[in-house]
């Protein structure tokens, strides 16, 4: 088929791999999320005084028991046997015995991105979560028009600190939403013990000649030492028990000086950092509140009440960040390593004191088992994959949620959060969301869009150089997430440069911090890398979309996705550039790998022997396969036997593809007119050539 390209970029950047946004968070899972919560869970000891230590370690995964097409076929999952080796040491006595200890099935991930559960195609959707990290808030007030500024800092585990400025300039904080206590409190916990030290830490920042506000807090603040400040924490926490200076102390330490209990994460770490200036490391210990943590968070809320500085826009993706698969399954793996271990201090408080176990007499892998189970079997975000189409499987990989564990309902989501915020432009379609309740709260990523390692969304720019001879488009491609590009000015893809990337306008659109306008060329930082990249992939198959209202481009993505596979495919007349790659990634579409020739080729099979591999490479086809929604998946073998094959000649390929495009309809000369009496509106009037020749019939398989 003869492809022509309208496109005035000649450099356009080529589509990536759509799935990898799953495969590459469940390699982490496996390669060393497994291994975090292994660390994180430390060594189990034995608390009846004998000295009994349990460690875990050496992940390792086994051939699975079934191959992915019997998996399919006997109704099975395709999953693999999951070790870890164990070891119980005696220390007094220097003694130790390790075992490998069988910890159940873990779930394999195909090369689509998807599990084979009990027989079916699933998938984890991925969870739009708020970040871990701090947050300024700010109430103005409805007589005076001041802002009263406050903050929220979100840990991964532990207690959420609230604070906030009382009309009298008092600063206070919540600790688990319990009852508010001065913020000095907390900064005694944390090191500044008398009232000296803590006014020093803020002078600078009390720039107010009216009102004080640390020494008003200082005036309510009933703790003059740290003893003090745990007592006033164990009374507002801990209501109604009595007050025991132990108890209190031993609560402070366990609520925010114990890693087991109070984390910010990597990705809270990383965020404090980035919006306070600090350089704190990442490690186990970095991962707690620090003081200068503290210091900055309350000097800022003192300059946004003295009206410097702005408040955090929640709903920017720079303070929303993607759970992918690994994450979400390494979350229920850790409860149920959790919940294992108290099994195991338990079951060795009832050994024989005279002889050391051996660990799988103390492990119950059952926790653990349940946990990743329920997981992939009843969880919220595990769905059953949309098979209408390869269009509709591909999206469905690439899909985000606000709901589920942790997250929001839809009757809770306000319209702040279902809106389209600027931040979204080229990593969250601002087209495709389901229409109805859940308007909003599911979404889908951007066709460039890729998850960095904090979670965040990225989108790529061609980086702009300033030259002796004006402003030049690079072809270095950078990955921008929302927090480095809100300073940054950005231009259209659709400027018009010369050979060599000069561009050749004075004047051209800039976008900076959500602001758009007309601007000198020399501001452009960097150029989106193709106008498409702002939506995503079922969008991205609609030609001339720039010219559709909003609302008619929204239905036509839908109907793209509930295309069902027709008899006959035919490639569209009329493509956007990504109905190759559309094919391709969702797998219905297989090329050669290199150069070879066909040693065979079956409806059900096709051997190729490549010429740089030694054995021959098999490929089994899908024939005639049902759907999760009923379709008929097949696939036609393209090749003949002693073919020669070159990379990217493709072997088969599989419904709604043609010449390997994606092909989801058919090419029909359509008529608007009036026909015996009704109008355009009022009804449709199809040839029966359409029928006679099969132009629009599908199979579809049903199990009776």
């Amino acid at each position: 088929m003869q492809e022509y390209s309208f496109s005035k970029r000649k450099n356009v950047l080529p589509l990536p791999d759509l799935s990898k946004v799953q495969i590459d968070s469940y390699d982490w899972l496996l390669k060393e999320g497994i291994q975090e919560v292994l660390k994180e869970l430390g060594t189990m000891e034995d608390f009846s005084g004998r000295g009994w230590v349990l460690e875990m370690s050496k992940s390792r995964l086994d051939q699975p028991a079934h191959s992915l097409e019997e998996a399919l076929h006997l109704g099975r999952s395709y999953e693999a046997p999951w070790y870890l080796t164990a070891t119980v040491k005696d220390p007094l006595n220097k003694k130790e015995k390790s075992q490998e200890i069988y910890m159940g099935d873990v779930p394999l991930m195909t090369e689509r991105g998807t599990f084979i559960i009990n027989g079916v195609e699933r998938v984890i959707v991925s969870q739009l979560i708020r970040s871990e990290g701090v947050l300024f808030t700010g109430e103005t007030s409805p007589v005076t028009g001041q802002l009263f500024g406050g903050a929220k800092v979100l840990p991964l585990h532990g207690v959420w600190l609230e604070i906030s400025t009382s009309k009298r300039g008092i600063i206070s904080v919540r600790i688990d939403r319990k009852r508010k206590i001065a913020i000095t409190i907390l900064l005694r916990i944390f090191g500044l013990e008398t009232d000296e030290e803590i006014l020093d830490a803020f002078a600078e920042a009390e720039t107010d000649p009216e009102i004080h506000y640390i020494a008003k807090t200082l005036s309510k603040d009933s703790a003059a030492t740290y003893d003090e400040a745990c007592l006033e924490v164990y009374r507002k926490v801990r209501p109604g028990e009595p007050l025991v200076l132990e108890n209190a102390q031993e609560l402070v330490k366990e609520m925010f000086f114990n890693p087991g209990r109070y984390s910010l994460g990597k990705v809270g770490r990383f965020k404090l950092n980035q919006v306070l200036g600090l350089n704190i490391p990442d490690t186990p210990q970095g991962r707690l509140l620090q003081l200068e943590d503290l210091i900055k968070i309350v000097t800022r809320v003192i300059q946004l009440n003295n009206g410097i500085g702005e408040i955090s826009d929640i709903d920017n993706l720079a303070n929303r960040r993607v759970r992918r698969v690994g994450e979400l399954l390494q979350s229920r793996i850790r409860v149920g390593f959790l919940r294992m271990a108290r099994n195991v201090r338990s079951r060795m408080a009832l050994m024989p004191r005279d002889e050391l176990p051996i660990p799988s007499k103390l492990i119950s892998p059952r926790a653990v088992t349940a946990n990743i189970q329920s997981f992939f079997a009843t969880g919220r975000l595990s769905q059953f994959q949309d098979q209408q189409n390869p269009l509709t499987s591909l999206a469905h990989i690439r899909r985000l949620s606000v709901m589920g564990p942790g997250g929001l309902t839809k009757e809770r989501a306000s319209m702040a959060v279902r809106d389209v915020h600027y931040s979204s432009f080229g990593r969250i379609c601002p087209v495709r969301t389901p229409e109805g309740p859940n308007v909003g709260l599911i979404n889908y990523m951007s066709m460039y869009s890729r998850v960095n390692e904090y979670g965040f969304l990225e989108t790529p720019y061609f980086k702009v150089v300033k030259e002796a001879k004006g402003m030049r488009v690079t072809d270095e491609v950078v990955f921008l997430a929302a927090y480095d590009e809100e300073e940054k000015g950005i231009t259209d893809a659709s400027i018009h440069t010369d050979e060599k990337g000069y561009i050749l306008e004075e004047q051209v659109p800039i976008r900076r911090k959500g602001e758009f306008y007309l601007g000198n060329v020399s501001e452009a930082e960097y150029v989106e890398v193709v106008p498409q990249q702002i939506v995503g992939i079922s969008a991205g198959l609609i030609p001339f979309l720039s010219n559709d209202d909003i609302t008619r481009a929204l239905v036509a993505a839908q109907q793209l996705s509930q295309a069902v596979p027709l008899i006959k495919a035919e490639a569209p007349l009329v493509g956007t550039g990504i109905e190759k790659a559309v094919a391709d990634n969702s797998g219905a579409v297989v090329r050669a790998s290199g150069k070879g020739i066909v040693v065979s080729a079956e409806a059900s099979e096709v051997v190729i022997k490549y010429d740089d591999a030694k054995k021959n490479t098999v490929y089994h086809p899908a024939k005639f396969v049902k759907s999760n929604v009923s379709t008929n998946y097949n696939q036609d073998v393209l090749v003949e036997p002693g073919q020669k094959v070159t990379k990217d000649t493709i072997l088969f390929e599989g419904p709604a593809s043609n010449d390997g495009y994606t092909s989801l309809g058919a090419n029909v000369k359509v008529a608007y007119m009036i026909w015996e009496g009704y109008e355009y509106e009022d009804g449709i009037v199809i040839s029966d050539r359409l029928v006679e020749r099969d132009v629009l019939t599908s199979i579809h398989i049903n199990n009776y």
